[in-house]
């Protein structure tokens, strides 16, 4: 990333610097900062996992990624509300939009689910309501509609 004087690698680095820079989020506290950070390094194991499967031993996925995610998606089942966001404020942050990234992304987690014939939502009813919630929030919703990186009409994982 490169954004003015400042250059970045490395995802966490990068996730942390741009939510900085949006001021609802820049004024989350400390705990809710370490929270949203929590939940995008649970998205970055399991991004690795599912892309040792995809980039590596793809024959593995239908063994290999039903028990990487259903590792995960328990954890992040466990720390899900029944309703509202992972902060219990009126909108989405960091935690929400990793959750939804693990969901609706493509690569490699969508790869992962299709080549690993999972779906997520049957077994994790919170984490689906979850995603459900945020792709419908202000901005996530106009976002996904013209993104074509994380639009699933090619690939329909989360109504299976």
């Amino acid at each position: 990333l490169q954004h003015g004087a400042v250059k970045l690698s490395q995802s966490g680095a990068i996730e942390r610097y741009v939510s900085g820079l949006v001021p609802r989020f820049a004024a989350l506290d400390l705990a809710q900062q370490a929270t949203d950070h929590m939940f995008s390094c649970i998205k970055e194991d399991v991004l690795l996992g599912c892309a040792k499967v995809i980039f590596g031993d793809v024959a593995s996925a239908p063994t290999e990624v039903p028990k990487l995610c259903d590792k995960w998606f328990a954890v992040v089942e466990g720390l899900l509300p029944a309703d509202g966001f992972v902060l219990g404020l009126d909108y989405p942050t960091v935690a929400d939009l990793a959750v939804l990234n693990m969901a609706r992304g493509y690569m490699p987690f969508g790869a992962a689910y299709k080549h690993g014939k999972y779906a997520f939502a049957p077994r994790h009813p919170k984490m689906a309501a979850l995603v459900a919630r945020t792709a419908a929030a202000p901005g996530v919703k106009e976002y996904l509609a013209s993104s074509p990186s994380l639009n699933l009409s090619f690939l329909d994982i989360e109504n299976k």
